[in-house]
C-alpha cells in the first residue's frame, strides 16, 4: 500500500504510524522523533491535514507516554518543524 499524507495523519492510519514509530525508535535505539510538516495544501493535500497532524502530534505524546509507563525507559522525546501560509 502506498500511503500519503492524509493516509499517516488521518485515523487509523495515523496509529499504525505511531505503533510502528515506537517499535523503530526502541530498535534504532533513537531517544525521539521529529515529525516534519511542510503543509502540503497547495500541493493536493485537504484543509484537514492540518488539524490532523496536531491530533498526530497528541496521540503521539500520549503513546510514548504510556509506553514509558509500561517498560519503565524514559519517554522518547518529539519535535516537530512545521510552516505556516498565513493567508491558506
Amino acid at each position: 500500500m502506498n500511503w500519503g499524507f492524509t493516509d499517516v495523519v488521518t485515523p487509523p492510519g495515523n496509529h499504525k504510524s505511531i505503533n510502528s514509530g515506537i517499535a523503530y525508535l526502541h530498535k534504532s535505539e533513537f531517544d525521539g522523533s521529529d515529525l516534519d510538516f511542510e503543509y502540503l495544501g497547495p500541493r493536493g493535500s485537504p484543509p484537514e491535514d492540518k488539524h490532523c497532524f496536531a491530533i498526530l502530534i497528541q496521540e503521539t505524546l500520549e503513546a510514548f507516554t504510556a509506553q514509558a509507563a509500561s517498560t519503565g525507559y524514559r519517554r522518547p522525546l518529539i519535535t516537530a518543524a512545521v510552516w505556516t501560509v498565513r493567508d491558506y
